[in-house]
């Protein structure tokens, strides 16, 4: 026979209810407001763009040659707008007061130079350096610049072109329609060139006298020019 509760187990069943009903409640709304407070410390995401510095470079400068002579060779570097004479026997490094326009920029990706900075001489020890202003003219220097130094003017019409030894080239007419092309070299220097010019530098003319279109030198002497100053101008070949 099931014998019926007293009120005392009754009410203490009902007590037992109340407290887990109370447990339940507050373990749900502490989830609840623990889920809300992650949600409003978690911060929006931002719109301004993620920059990550690069890592070290690990390609070497690049370096130019501009010109190779008999004791040395002409550099000039990225990043950097000085020139550089290199001596083969020695490996000193002299720098130039010539200074570029600005420094060379060189794209590593693509292996190459945004510019080519200029003529600055072939084959030989001596250093072209060409300047528009106050009037176009060509300083040749010895290397460095230790020995003699002589300027010549770019006569009124001609464009300078290159140096090749100690023979400046000129042309008149466009780059794509060149008229005729003129070789310059000095003369009044005594010797019959200018390495014989005193030290300090001095002033060189030449005058046009018609020639053969010449070969480029492999040397300091330009064929079909003579020794001792004068200009030999042809027609551009075909």
């Amino acid at each position: 026979m099931i014998r019926p509760l007293n009120k005392r187990a009754v009410r203490r069943r009902r007590a037992l209810g109340r407290i887990a009903l109370t447990v339940t409640l507050a373990v749900t709304a502490g989830i609840g407001t623990a889920t809300a407070t992650a949600a409003a410390d978690t911060p929006a995401a931002s719109a301004d763009p993620v920059v990550v510095s690069p890592g070290a470079r690990f390609v070497p400068r690049a370096t130019l040659v501009l010109n190779a002579g008999e004791t040395g060779f002409l550099t000039a570097q990225e990043g950097d707008d000085r020139l550089r004479w290199i001596d083969y026997a020695t490996g000193a490094t002299t720098v130039l007061d010539h200074r570029l326009p600005e420094p060379l920029s060189y794209d590593v990706d693509d292996f190459r130079f945004d510019r080519y900075p200029g003529d600055f001489g072939h084959g030989s020890d001596t250093v072209a350096l060409y300047a528009a202003s106050p009037s176009p003219h060509v300083t040749l220097q010895q290397r460095a610049g230790d020995g003699p130094t002589v300027t010549i003017p770019v006569p009124d019409g001609q464009t300078y072109v290159a140096t090749y030894g100690d023979t400046v080239i000129t042309r008149t007419g466009t780059e794509d329609a060149a008229t005729g092309l003129h070789l310059l070299r000095l003369e009044g220097c005594g010797t019959g060139s200018w390495r014989g010019c005193r030290r300090g530098g001095t002033s060189a003319s030449a005058a046009a006298t018609p020639g053969p279109w010449p070969s480029a030198p492999s040397s300091g002497r330009t064929p079909g020019c003579p020794r001792g100053g004068g200009s030999s101008t042809s027609p551009p070949g075909p």
